[in-house]
């Protein structure tokens, strides 16, 4: 996973209590999604009810995609999305940046994915393991082209798979070093 660091300045901003951390830099996943790292120990990911604050004054905000000039025109859009009863506001829970869970199961078909606390969808091949994870459901794939033209990232499911291979140790013979010396 790249890192890269954020501009001294940059802030997590929660439209409740404020300014919760320093964003110290971004883990970089796949195609236009990163997540913020945090400078002090704090919760992963981003929630619908948090925005990232740039230095320069203008608003980021990756729960919809979106980007507002000052913070008082991203309050109003969340509040205005919350009196519409939109579920990821109302929820208020931050995607979780862990990779996604597989399981056994397989499908003969591709079929289609979508993450809703990542704004994410993806698909998965026919014969090959699908998600065992509470985070994303199966979708049809009108479903899943309709989120992807309404601002939707796909990503790569396996791209937060990290596999590490096994340490080899060697042990040196310590007679070895004797030998010469007789």
């Amino acid at each position: 996973m790249n890192v890269f660091s954020a501009p001294a300045g940059t802030y997590l901003y929660h439209r409740d209590h404020g300014r919760l951390a320093v964003i110290v830099g971004f883990a970089y996943v796949q195609a236009n999604l990163a997540f913020p790292i945090y400078g002090v120990p704090t919760k992963a990911g981003i929630g619908p009810l948090e925005c990232i604050e740039h230095p320069e004054g203008y608003i980021s905000y990756p729960a919809k995609s979106r980007m507002f000039e000052s913070l008082a025109d991203w309050s109003a859009f969340v509040e205005d999305m919350a009196e519409e009863g939109e579920e990821t506001v109302a929820a208020g829970t931050a995607p979780d940046p862990s990779p996604i869970v597989f399981g056994d199961k397989t499908n003969k078909t591709k079929s289609f994915w979508h993450w809703p606390t990542a704004n994410a969808v993806f698909e998965i091949e026919g014969e090959t393991a699908l998600p065992n994870d509470p985070r994303v459901k199966k979708v049809k794939r009108d479903e899943f082209f309709d989120l992807k033209r309404d601002g939707a990232v796909k990503i790569d499911p396996h791209a937060g798979v990290i596999e590490e291979e096994p340490e080899t140790v060697t042990e040196e013979d310590d007679d070895d070093d004797d030998s010469s010396v007789i």
